[in-house]
């Protein structure tokens, strides 16, 4: 029997090149072709390009007049903001109280609450404690854990002085919201683990939800030594690939670039802005947005993951590792993941320990001691 479900999501649910929103939008279509769904969405400027694709999809045709879509600007960042100081900014920006209103209005018998994303939570809390029906939260990340690795990566002053706030609203908000849910579902055992740990005066009813891994890459892994092949994969306008980019080619890059003269470094993903594009040189090349990337996938020879800051499970590890690249990645970059370097991830912890296993991968290529489609 099908349910009237309230989804609120902080994010848009789209088939776009961002692998949260692909999750979400997995998990969207499927609880839309079993339930009545009332969808309540919030979206960024980058999502806002994509919004007429959105619309062009079947289950926005089917149930358009029960889809409300909110975009959220910088007004209204800093409106909410000023009028909710004692939340984090994260829950603050989604908290609007014209949607509570005409949730309440609409005076539909809910059976629950399908919040995806963490940025909702507080709201989806609030409408659940007034319309006293279940929650489910989906948890894309642990937002606690983001803030205290931004505070910890930071050396802004003014920056640090406002993770330390956030990071002391959030450390007993988030638990508290999470253990009020009825259901939680994280992406990876490590989450729960966190979560469990971290916040042990607090019951959280939390189980694992795999996320949505793009499988469908055309697999044909090339020999051709010409060049030796480093990628890193992943959207470029989000700050955390940004800084993971900006790290490799401050430290690794200028060594590889002397202990290996025919290596070539290409940064793959959607947006990149200005100091990205300016990075292209002889041997970095700066893609954009590719639909299909298996060509740079199958003539690629290793992929980086070398994020300093983020949480939860990364897409981009898992798809490099479908691949059949031997991915070496930060412990950020990996965390989740239970593969180790006979399944092709590498972790490194110094930068030091990274240029060595670049260089151990290259040789091996170079001494045909293991031949590329075999590693794969």
């Amino acid at each position: 029997m099908s349910k009237n479900i309230l989804y609120i999501s902080s994010f848009l649910p789209a088939d776009i090149p961002y692998a949260g929103n692909k999750t979400s939008f997995r998990i969207y279509n499927h609880i839309h072709k079993i339930n009545n769904l009332y969808a309540y969405i919030f979206y960024n400027e980058i999502e806002e390009e994509f919004l007429n694709d959105f619309k062009n999809y079947d289950f926005f045709k089917e149930n358009s007049n029960n889809i409300f879509l909110k975009k959220i600007s910088n007004i209204n960042r800093f409106i909410n903001f000023i009028l909710y100081p004692f939340l984090p900014i994260m829950f603050s920006i989604r908290l609007n109280i014209f949607i509570i209103f005409k949730i309440l209005f609409a005076r539909i018998k809910y059976d629950l609450i399908y919040n995806e994303w963490s940025q909702t939570a507080f709201l989806s809390f609030l409408l659940s404690r007034i319309l006293k029906i279940k929650l489910i939260i989906s948890k894309q990340d642990v937002l606690l854990q983001n803030i205290e690795r931004k505070f910890d990566n930071s050396k802004n002053i003014f920056f640090k002085l406002f993770y330390y706030f956030e990071i002391t609203k959030l450390k007993y908000l988030e638990p508290y919201i999470l253990s009020k849910a009825d259901f939680v579902f994280v992406q990876s055992k490590k989450d729960l683990k966190y979560l469990q740990e971290r916040f042990p005066q607090f019951t959280i009813n939390v189980s694992v939800i795999n996320p949505y891994v793009t499988n469908n890459f055309n697999f044909n892994p090339s020999n051709d030594l010409t060049n030796f092949n480093i990628i890193f994969w992943g959207a470029v306008n989000r700050n955390e690939n940004i800084q993971a980019v900006l790290h490799y080619i401050d430290h690794i890059h200028p060594e590889i670039t002397n202990l290996i003269p025919d290596y070539h470094f290409y940064i793959v993903g959607a947006k990149p802005n200005n100091k990205i594009l300016n990075l292209a040189s002889k041997n970095v090349s700066v893609t954009g947005f590719i639909s299909d990337p298996s060509e740079i996938f199958n003539k690629a020879h290793i992929s980086v993951v070398p994020l300093q800051t983020g949480a939860g499970i990364k897409v981009k590890t898992l798809e490099s590792l479908i691949m059949g690249l031997p991915t070496i990645a930060s412990e950020i970059g990996a965390e989740g993941i239970s593969v180790n370097q006979d399944g092709g991830l590498f972790v490194y912890y110094s930068n030091d320990e990274f240029i060595k296993l670049i260089l151990k991968i290259y040789c091996e290529y170079k001494n045909n001691q293991i031949d590329k489609k075999q590693i794969r």
